[in-house]
């Protein structure tokens, strides 16, 4: 189980750290993320789609103005508090060093000013998998009172025994509220529920999830809010936390 653990944290470090511009065979990290990729298959889709986040955040910051006394400002707070941060492989699309932050800030102003705007559905769909997939279980704090009035659990869904919850407080851009839907019995799945528009987003979860890298998800509408399901499993797995229709078809 430790060899386990320790096998994917490195792949987790492999994932954040690796160039996306290809896997060159002297850095350890690539070939272990090349080995990784070869042997599981949900290993390279999850590389593909960090790849395509890489894209969509390098595009955005190519249209954010940068004040001109950015560096200055990012070389006095980095040099307030050292020791440096590990670099996500997301900031390193911006160059490396100093510029790695600040394409770290870019990215959270371009998030900030993204708030009322409408998302994609697609990109709903991978920040929700990737949040699952980096959220373990033992890091999660989950509370058992009643959540707050404005995010409410959808009616879509099965709330199972217990239903807790926990603040989400950046995803997508927007905060909102994140409820556990993991039983004693089923894997783990995570609701989460902010406020926003989807184009072309549906008023119900999808019978057919996406499936990608072990996970099933859907994405839905209602009343001015928007709800992604990610359940760990295969789409029998997802189904079992809708409410389906039950009694004959007229």
């Amino acid at each position: 189980m430790d060899d386990q653990a320790s096998r994917e944290r490195r792949l987790e470090q492999a994932l954040e750290v690796c160039r996306p511009d290809g896997l060159p065979a002297d850095d350890a990290a690539s070939a272990f993320l090349a080995a990784e990729m070869a042997a599981r298959p949900g290993v390279a889709e999850r590389y593909r789609r960090l790849q395509g986040l890489d894209a969509r955040i390098a595009a955005a910051m190519r249209e954010v103005p940068v004040p001109g006394d950015l560096a200055g400002r990012l070389m006095a707070r980095l040099a307030a508090e050292r020791p440096a941060r590990e670099v996500s492989r997301r900031w390193l699309l911006a160059g490396s060093g100093l510029l790695a932050a600040a394409a770290g800030l870019l990215v959270a102003v371009w998030l900030g000013l993204r708030g009322g705007q409408p998302l994609s559905q697609q990109y709903v769909l991978d920040e929700a998998i990737r949040s699952f997939e980096n959220s373990p279980p033992e890091l999660q704090h989950w509370l058992s009172d009643s959540p707050p009035g404005g995010f409410p659990f959808s009616g879509m869904l099965l709330p199972g025994r217990q239903v807790r919850w926990q603040a989400i407080a950046d995803f997508v851009g927007r905060h909102g509220v994140a409820y556990d839907l993991s039983g004693t019995e089923a894997g783990r799945a995570t609701l989460f529920v902010v406020a926003g528009t989807v184009e072309g987003l549906g008023p119900a979860p999808a019978l057919q999830p996406f499936t990608t890298a072990g996970c099933c998800a859907s994405a839905w509408q209602e009343n001015g809010l928007v709800y992604v399901l990610v359940v760990e499993g295969d789409p029998t797995a997802y189904q079992s936390h809708l409410r389906l229709p039950t009694g004959p078809i007229a």
